[in-house]
């Protein structure tokens, strides 16, 4: 039950039940592992750049029909501006990114992806773009996002490559010595 593979069901006709996959249990697992391995954030963010980029990919390749209609709804949805508060569109960041690495159709990616996002995301919650970059970073996720849909493989994940690498360098710049430090389990 701790670690989120089974649930009780109290009263009558209760007991355990088996849950459902819930990828922050397993990052929080992986977590610990990553904390006794001596791995840094910067080693997690790292792991992102290969996999994100890989991952959209194949959902471009995919273009799972659900997956197309999540997209065409966040493409056509208002996007938060440069006014949106740094939280909000950490937020928003953080949801887009695991809505594009949840497509791949590959349930190993997938899994190992919304983990290794939930442990940076730990660690992320202070780092911040400046309102002038926010809305770059949202064009950006527009953009992938419509490679995925159009089902353009390569541009998607070129383009992915490219956005991570930048949050690579603005994290490393803005956050000096950030991606140096232990992951933690907490």
């Amino acid at each position: 039950e701790v670690q989120g593979l089974i649930v009780m069901k109290p009263g009558p006709g209760g007991g355990p039940r088996v849950a459902r996959v819930d990828s922050s249990h397993f990052a929080r697992m992986t977590t610990l592992y990553l904390m006794l391995n001596g791995a840094t954030y910067g080693d997690v963010l790292q792991a992102r750049m290969v996999i994100e980029p890989f991952m959209v990919r194949l959902a471009a390749q995919r273009r799972d029909p659900e997956s197309v209609r999540r997209l065409e709804d966040y493409i056509a949805s208002p996007q938060p501006s440069a006014d949106t508060r740094p939280e909000d569109h950490l937020l928003a960041s953080s949801e887009y990114h695991g809505m594009v690495s949840g497509m791949s159709g590959n349930p190993v990616l997938d899994l190992v992806a919304q983990a290794i996002r939930y442990v940076y995301a730990d660690r992320q919650r202070g780092m911040t773009y400046p309102p002038e970059a926010r809305e770059r970073v949202l064009r950006e996720h527009v953009q992938i996002a419509e490679a995925i849909r159009d089902g353009q493989a390569d541009r998607a994940e070129s383009l992915m490559r490219e956005h991570m690498a930048e949050f690579g360098a603005f994290a490393e710049a803005r956050y000096p010595g950030i991606l140096d430090e232990p992951v933690e389990w907490r």
